[in-house]
């Protein structure tokens, strides 16, 4: 049976408090914003170019600069949190990110509107870290799995929602109201998460003021920035002995190396504290996160094009074929969350995985003629085990840390599922490059090279599934937790 039992005579997981979930709701508004932001934009990028009268090549910086700055900004959103204040950085990002989209909406030129979609991704970019850092700081070690399903609700539904909402502006109105949108929105999130969120506590002072690691900024941000842009640069063109690609992936791998040793360096006054990872659950947590997102999104990026290329349907048809995995990711992440609290994250998170090498492995045995019935039910399954093995990692990466060190988790374990997004993805366009390159339009021929593809993604699942058990079984109730971790709400 897949489903964990509870334990004879384990009390159930305490219940949410009020002042929790004001803080949960509050913060899933900006994740929901950002997130939306990087999958909308696709489906309007066609219409942009004609608009701008511009290449294919050029219009791709709308989506890869917005990527690119998310990655340049979360070194620093961290930093930025201790000596600002978390809500009030959160609040002022809201506002920055509405604004900025409406001037995306009125650029005038191409360039314009990459450089602007730049500004928009580094606002956006301290959204999600930030609202992980708010209910990390309110929730308790009991109710983290819980709260986490609401703020994990975006990285679900967005990618389910976004093509499709960005497609009805698209085909009603003007591709600019896709940016125009997020003005009043971002308005009305920054006035709800105003009223709802506690205020930060009181300012450090000169002398406690943890000082920005310049030196590590100056490694970390060009660094990831150069790993992301050669890993999506492989992935566009399926070619993994690109020499661009690989000495831009080179240089910001030996950036990272680099920073690495300098933060090992300096401790606690490093950008990131890398000591973190010596606590058990919060390595294997950042750990396990990065596969979830590694396995989940390179898999994302082969339906479709399998969908299309050896079913031949149209990308309407394809997208409602798609529908079972976003209904069963919906599903069960209201029971991750309480899976999570009651029975730890170990046993939620291997049950997830198991799920989803089920549904993965099974798409081994899928052929041109294969019932869509069957198809469905291999991404249903997918979908269950998405949400179920995603979540735990993320609350048992908080586990055992303080409220003072939330801040720098939140920015590490982001920084983690950001690069598992475009490495899964990037792997599994080589492969399926690589198999498929002889193969023309032959539906026979196609459909084997997409089984090559997922085979690979068979094999990153049971990964998953590997590292699923090394995360921290259920919580021990411990006096006074409660207590020491909630805010005071009057």
């Amino acid at each position: 049976m897949l489903w964990p039992l509870r334990s004879p005579g384990r009390p159930g997981p305490p219940k949410l408090e009020r002042a929790v979930l004001k803080v949960a709701s509050a913060a899933v508004f900006g994740s929901v914003l950002s997130t939306m932001d990087g999958t909308i934009v696709n489906i309007a990028l066609n219409t942009i170019r004609r608009e701008f009268h511009t290449t294919l090549t050029a219009v791709q910086w709308v989506t890869t600069g917005y990527l690119l700055a998310l990655a340049l900004t979360l070194p620093v959103s961290g930093w930025l949190a201790d000596r600002l204040g978390a809500r009030r950085l959160y609040l002022g990002c809201l506002l920055a990110f509405s604004a900025a989209s409406a001037l995306c909406g009125a650029a005038p030129s191409i360039g314009w509107l990459i450089a602007l979609r730049i500004v928009q991704g580094m606002v956006g970019g301290l959204l999600a870290p930030l609202g992980q850092t708010l209910v990390a700081q309110v929730a308790g070690r009991e109710r983290l799995g819980r709260v986490m399903s609401i703020v994990a609700i975006p990285t679900l539904i967005g990618p389910i929602l976004g093509p499709t909402v960005g497609g009805a502006i698209v085909a009603h109105a003007s591709w600019r109201w896709i940016f125009y949108v997020n003005l009043p929105l971002g308005i009305a999130g920054a006035a709800f998460a105003a009223r709802r969120l506690p205020p930060d506590p009181p300012a450090e002072t000169a002398e406690t003021r943890r000082r920005l690691d310049a030196t590590g900024l100056a490694l970390i941000g060009p660094g990831l920035g150069l790993l992301v842009y050669a890993v999506s640069r492989i992935a566009q063109s399926g070619d993994p002995t690109d020499p661009t690609a690989l000495a831009l992936g080179a240089t910001g791998a030996g950036l990272l190396g680099m920073f690495t040793v300098h933060a090992l360096h300096l401790g606690e006054s490093a950008l990131l504290d890398l000591r973190l990872f010596k606590d058990k659950a919060f390595a294997a947590g950042t750990a396990t996160a990065f596969l979830s997102r590694l396995t989940g999104d390179g898999v994302v990026l082969l339906l479709p094009l399998y969908l299309q290329q050896v079913r031949a349907m149209s990308p309407l048809t394809a997208g409602a074929v798609l529908a079972p995995q976003g209904l069963g990711a919906m599903l069960a992440l209201p029971l991750a969350g309480r899976f999570t609290d009651t029975y730890g994250p170990r046993r939620t998170a291997c049950a997830g995985a198991v799920l989803g090498l089920l549904g993965t492995a099974g798409l081994l045995t899928l052929s041109p003629s294969s019932p869509l019935v069957w198809l469905c039910l291999l991404l249903f399954l997918r979908g269950l085990g998405a949400s179920l093995a995603g979540l735990p990692p993320v609350a048992a990466a908080y586990r055992s840390l303080s409220r003072h060190e939330a801040a720098g988790a939140s920015t590490t374990l982001n920084i983690a599922q950001r690069l598992g997004s475009p490495l899964g993805t990037a792997a599994l366009a080589v492969v399926l490059a690589a198999a498929t390159r002889t193969a023309d339009t032959d539906p026979v021929r196609l459909s084997h090279g997409f089984t090559q593809a997922f085979a690979a993604a068979t094999a990153a699942t049971a990964l998953l599934l590997a590292a699923s058990l090394t995360l921290p079984g259920p919580p021990e109730p411990q006096p006074g937790d409660h207590n020491a971790r909630c805010v005071q709400t009057h």
